[in-house]
């Protein structure tokens, strides 16, 4: 099981509760270099002060310290793939805040956006075949 880094979790955690890294820092009594310095991945907190940052960022103490489990242990569980960038972590945070209406707009845009994708690689392929055919 690959584990991944408290950093990256950390970075990840923040931005899906769009929380600033100095509010976080107020929350928890945490100094803005040593914040830093965990959020780099230069030093890992210790249980302590992984707990009090799981608890602010309202994820799962395992998850920030990079186990392959859910993100949240109350409620409805929802688990994020290990390998989403922070923007990637933001869009599905937007995306949930949406409506079921606001969601299957937001379905049919895409796959709009993927059928004309798929359409251009069909075109650049045909053309390619068409080009060597003419040499």
């Amino acid at each position: 099981m690959k584990k991944v880094s408290c950093a990256t979790r950390l970075r990840q955690a923040l931005a899906l509760r769009k929380m600033k890294q100095s509010e976080l820092c107020e929350k928890t009594n945490i100094s803005k270099s040593t914040m830093s310095q965990y959020i780099s991945g230069k030093y890992e907190p210790n249980y302590d002060r992984t707990e009090a940052i799981a608890n602010v960022l309202n994820v799962n103490v395992m998850w920030l310290k990079g186990f392959d489990v859910p993100i949240s242990s109350k409620g409805v569980e929802q688990a994020v793939p290990m390998d989403l960038t922070p923007n990637e972590v933001e869009l599905l945070s937007k995306i949930n805040q949406l409506d079921g209406v606001g969601r299957k707009l937001i379905e049919a845009q895409l796959n709009a956006l993927l059928e004309v994708h798929k359409d251009k690689k069909k075109m650049i392929k045909y053309h390619d075949v068409k080009i060597q055919k003419d040499e």
